[in-house]
């Protein structure tokens, strides 16, 4: 035997094999692997499987179809997206005309605290109270840019829901906030009494308009009473309010 090389089995003898293998022999006398049968099945059922799937899948190409896309869907623009009506809030003291002031205010004077802010007090103290009227007008703008119509929501669901809850302290608890139609995009009325003012006892009826992005608050007071029984105040407070969101809507 030459030198290096290893002794072979002894004829007739079957060669070692890895534990766990066994030889085979088919008829042309070759060996090989002897796979179990488990293995056998389990290959063959996945390849099944996998037959079936891309089948499924390519079929609708067989057939000359196409899938069904997933349509995706567009977004539609908010309408708080919208701008806000007004870029600039206009003088407070030029949106009530001197006869409406004449008729809601008898001998009044006109003072202008801003731009945004009039008031018309009563001139004349030697009046008897329940003669005495006094109106205070606020403008409450936000900018022009959709969140400025969103904030002047805001500010106006919080006046309302702030009389709501000063209301629940007061004894009687005076009426909720009502809402008006017909005054701008969203409004409402509410009357407070007034047990302490410079009329030692007055009642106010307080209307907020909101139009885009403009809030109008009015407070239309009288004095000598905390009741308006007679319906005037409610009435005097919508008809200021209806020309001044009359006189917005011709300018914006």
């Amino acid at each position: 035997m030459p030198p290096g090389e290893s002794k072979g089995p002894p004829p007739g003898q079957p060669v070692a094999r890895p534990h766990g293998t066994q030889p085979t022999i088919d008829g042309s006398g070759r060996t090989g692997v002897l796979v179990p049968r488990p293995i056998v099945v389990l290959t063959v059922l996945l390849l099944v499987a996998m037959a079936a799937a891309i089948g499924g899948l390519g079929a609708p190409y067989l057939r000359g179809e196409r899938p069904m896309a997933v349509a995706t869907p567009t977004p539609t623009p908010a309408a708080s997206d919208a701008k806000g009506r007004f870029a600039e809030a206009p003088r407070a003291c030029g949106l009530l005309g001197d006869a409406l002031v004449a008729e809601l205010l008898p001998a009044s004077l006109t003072s202008q605290v801003s731009e945004l802010e009039c008031e018309w007090r009563t001139a004349d103290y030697r009046k008897p109270s329940n003669s005495k009227y006094d109106m205070v007008l606020r403008l409450v703008k936000y900018e022009q840019e959709a969140t400025g119509i969103v904030k002047a929501k805001e500010y106006f669901a919080g006046k309302r829901d702030d009389f709501v809850r000063d209301g629940r302290l007061e004894t009687p608890a005076p009426a909720p906030p009502a809402a008006l139609s017909g005054l701008g995009d969203e409004s409402f009325g509410y009357t407070k009494p007034m047990k302490i003012s410079i009329f030692s006892e007055s009642v106010k009826r307080i209307v907020l308009c909101r139009i885009s992005n403009l809030v109008v608050e009015i407070e239309y007071e009288r004095g000598g009473t905390t009741e308006d029984k007679d319906g005037r105040l409610a009435a005097g407070a919508e008809k200021a309010a209806r020309a001044i969101v009359a006189e917005l809507n011709a300018r914006g």
